[in-house]
């Protein structure tokens, strides 16, 4: 007899468990759970395929070469409960608990994840899995709840970038502007806080395209990351993007790159920001 659940496709890769949410998973790999929530996790992921596979995907996220700089060790942490259900966790003499810094991030990164996911699969933008060592957002799902799944007029944005600037108007943000240079972009601003990792980019002047997306990448030390997409929403060019990331930029680069991004840079250089700290 067919199964009434599918085993393949994209009805299987929409199936969603509500008992774990992400965030959650993300506090039970960085062992910031009690133990009676820990077992409970350990119990449930291991009935749960859809769970224990969103578990390991955070754990693998955890021992990536690229975060474990970010990351301190602690011995002894057991991921077995006592009525025989174990799950696969990081080493138990070598278990990686991320600082404050990086687990705000973690959570943030999950939260947004779950928050958004109708957002990710409606608009063309990248939301990087979470085996990615790149910990990006994108504006829409960041700053609107999406109530009754509608896309928010250009004038909502505005609105609620324009309150996002304000709050950001702070010692906590570093603020670059960024100087008009047509006819390839118009005047704008960047907003960083290096300890939380937040970013927002503001242009104008960047021409939507059907065949090219504009893609965000951090540099540091010419290495790039690349941080999502750049949100353009109207015939004025008016771009927007909203995330978080581990990398602390010296410059952001902004490409043109094949519909849905690119893994590395292919494209012509769109706009180059320095962000090295001297204001």
């Amino acid at each position: 007899m067919p199964s009434s659940r599918p085993e393949n496709g994209n009805e299987a890769e929409d199936a969603v468990c509500h008992f774990l949410p992400e965030e959650k998973l993300v506090d039970y790999v960085m062992n910031r759970l009690p133990e009676s929530e820990r077992a409970g996790v350990a119990v449930h992921a291991a009935t749960c395929s859809h769970c224990a596979e969103r578990l390991q995907e955070w754990e693998q996220v955890m021992q990536l070469p690229e975060l474990e700089g970010f990351c301190l060790t602690v011995d002894g942490v057991d991921g077995s409960v006592d009525d025989g259900h174990h799950i696969e966790v990081p080493s138990p003499e070598r278990s990686l608990i991320p600082p404050a810094r990086m687990g705000r991030k973690l959570r943030m990164r999950a939260y947004l994840r779950s928050a958004g996911i109708w957002f990710a699969r409606n608009r063309r933008f990248i939301l990087p899995g979470a085996a990615s060592a790149a910990v990006a957002v994108f504006l829409l799902a960041g700053l609107f709840s999406m109530k009754q799944q509608v896309v928010p007029s250009a004038e909502s944005i505005d609105g609620e970038v324009s309150s996002k600037i304000a709050v950001m108007q702070s010692a906590a943000y570093e603020q670059y502007p960024i100087s008009p240079m047509p006819p390839m972009h118009g005047s704008g601003g960047v907003w960083i806080n290096r300890n939380s990792g937040e970013l927002l980019i503001v242009v104008d002047g960047l021409k939507p395209t059907r065949e090219k997306d504009y893609q965000i990448w951090l540099q540091q030390e010419q290495q790039p990351v690349s941080d999502g997409m750049l949100l353009t929403r109207n015939s004025h060019g008016k771009g927007y993007y909203y995330g978080y990331g581990p990398v602390d930029p010296d410059q952001i680069v902004i490409s043109l790159e094949p519909k849905g991004g690119s893994h590395v840079q292919t494209g012509p250089v769109a706009l180059r920001i320095k962000v090295n700290g001297q204001q």
